[in-house]
């Protein structure tokens, strides 16, 4: 039996490229699982080197938003971390791998909506919550920025962002 994750797109990243990664986890996840194709929270591109803050990056991905996110792999640890082209933009930590990261938006995207346009905001934030719980367990390292990029996503479901249309 195929599970949802089997089946759904994926973009797998060129391996010249991903060679600029020396952690063999992060380099092999991405060429031969690669990471999500369709999810509302990361756009695939073709991987490029981009340096910032002292530390060596391949970019694999955008969030789609007009601030345009990188999401970033540091070729020596393998931790997913995002930045803006706004060049005053930090980078920040997102996940400790791109497995992680990938487990970690997929179960986020799993949940959408969280909640109607009728919810209260206690609901809100125990959703935003119970999501949170989830992601800590895939990936203990998700809070260690505060505010951070999950504290954020987190704190935008308990205000309704993420509620239906």
């Amino acid at each position: 039996m195929v599970t949802p994750e089997e089946s759904e797109p994926r973009f797998r990243y060129d391996e010249s490229v991903l060679a600029l990664i020396r952690n063999p986890e992060a380099r092999e996840y991405l060429s031969r699982r690669g990471l999500p194709d369709g999810n509302p929270l990361f756009y695939p591109v073709a991987a490029y080197a981009y340096a910032g803050e002292g530390r060596e990056f391949v970019v694999v991905g955008n969030d789609g938003t007009e601030e345009e996110g990188l999401y970033c792999v540091d070729v020596d640890t393998g931790e997913v971390a995002i930045t803006s082209v706004e060049v005053e933009a930090g980078i920040g930590h997102v996940n400790v791998s791109p497995r992680a990261f990938d487990r970690c938006i997929t179960e986020f995207v799993r949940g959408l909506p969280y909640g109607s346009k009728d919810s209260e905001r206690d609901e809100l934030e125990s959703m935003s919550e119970a999501v949170g719980r989830v992601l800590l367990g895939i990936d203990g390292s998700i809070f260690d920025e505060d505010p951070g990029f999950w504290h954020t996503l987190l704190n935008d479901v308990a205000i309704g962002d993420y509620v239906a249309a």
